[in-house]
């Protein structure tokens, strides 16, 4: 089906909507996946698989139906209304299936799975018909797990994630002045700054930035913003999951939250405003999440950061912030220990963990120079997972306690 013709299409969805009003159906989601993968032994690809998902959701409120069939009588059973009625819907064909050998190029030895990406969505809605777009993705995950996250085609200065270092020895104890690296600053960025401003926590009042004047404000004059227009980063579109256009939402200004990741019940409620539904497929409802977050603040040269760090942290494996007690928890991956500003020895893997007050507080210092990461790629939340992105600052911390 053609692009005019797949538009008149759904203009025909939407008038069904309209004049089956009683049904009460908010909302149309349409979708088409195609996936691949290739399994990568020292640069051959020694096993291969290909997928392509097709899926149509209806919101009525709270209430979710949802199929993996787009056919007419699947789409008349949504709108409450007779198969012929219903106009021919044939979705989008994918793009040429890619060849992985430019991605094998950069890889090297070792043993590595590949997962290629394209998402086709559209919303349709009583007043408005939109087409969601997305960037095409590619997940490369290493033989420990660690995985990372980049859009096609792929930058000149994407690496792929390094191993970490079998060590022995001692890891470090008690409080630590902590230098973190850009990935692992940006999933604490993620965890306390993303996850805490999204809507459906703070008008639950269980966000830590939803008590008033009593609400923590960072040392350091960060500036924030979630920015799904960022093309070049995982989490990007053109429009949200509700047919709301995408723009930039500043979360934090001067180090204080001014900001909330609202979709349009929660914006009506809150009174900001909407554009940041996101769901991870047809099955799942719209709700506020994360896109892609931008980190900025007053820099501080890296090397004057690295003769105060005492650990330097250069990835994490996972990355949790507790709601309940406030208190972020970062398990690193690969780093070592710092003297004078030089590295030393490389530390075997430990945690690390602060209150949020304190992580506030003691944040000391960041860097001018800023790094696109490919961490943390997906957030999860109640199981159901969307692509994320993320450009941050080297951060210093020495709040952070190890062990």
């Amino acid at each position: 089906m053609g692009a005019d013709r797949l538009l008149d299409a759904l203009a025909a969805c939407q008038a069904l909507l309209r004049e089956h009003a009683s049904a009460r159906v908010e909302d149309l989601y349409l979708e088409r996946v195609a996936e691949g993968w290739w399994r990568v032994r020292e640069g051959r690809v020694v096993e291969r698989g290909v997928a392509l998902r097709d899926g149509v959701a209806a919101r009525r409120q709270r209430r979710l139906d949802s199929s993996d069939a787009v056919d007419r009588p699947t789409l008349s059973r949504l709108l409450h209304t007779e198969p012929h009625r219903v106009p021919a819907l044939a979705l989008p064909e994918p793009p040429p299936f890619p060849d992985p050998q430019e991605w094998l190029d950069r890889l090297g030895g070792g043993t590595w799975i590949l997962r290629w990406r394209w998402r086709w969505a559209a919303v349709v809605g009583c007043t408005t018909a939109a087409v969601l777009r997305r960037p095409e993705l590619l997940e490369v995950e290493a033989d420990d797990g660690q995985r990372a996250l980049t859009v096609l085609p792929l930058s000149g200065q994407w690496q792929p994630p390094r191993p970490a270092v079998e060590t022995r020895g001692a890891p470090p104890r008690g409080r630590v002045v902590a230098l973190l690296a850009p990935p692992v600053a940006a999933a604490l960025i993620h965890e306390v700054v993303g996850h805490a401003l999204e809507g459906d926590l703070v008008e639950a009042r269980l966000s830590p930035f939803a008590g008033g004047e009593s609400q923590p404000r960072f040392a350091q004059l960060l500036e924030v913003v979630d920015d799904p227009t960022r093309f070049d980063l995982p989490g990007s579109f053109s429009v949200d999951d509700e047919g709301t256009p995408a723009r930039p939402r500043t979360l934090l200004h001067d180090g204080e939250a001014v900001g909330v990741l609202a979709d349009r019940a929660i914006a009506a409620r809150l009174g900001v405003p909407a554009g940041n539904a996101r769901r991870g497929g047809v099955h799942a409802m719209p709700r506020p999440r994360i896109s892609n977050l931008v980190t900025r603040g007053p820099g501080t040269p890296l090397e004057e950061l690295r003769r105060r760090a005492r650990v330097e942290v250069l990835s994490v494996r996972s990355a949790a912030f507790d709601l309940p007690t406030a208190t972020v928890r970062l398990e690193a991956r690969r780093a070592h220990a710092l003297r004078g500003g030089e590295a030393q020895r490389p530390l075997p893997s430990f945690t690390l963990h602060a209150p949020l007050t304190s992580v506030c507080e003691r944040l000391v210092a960041c860097s001018p120079e800023t790094e696109v990461s490919a961490e943390p790629g997906w957030c999860r939340k109640d199981g159901d997972a969307v692509p994320v992105g993320s450009e941050t600052p080297w951060l210093l911390l020495d709040g952070l306690e190890a062990g």
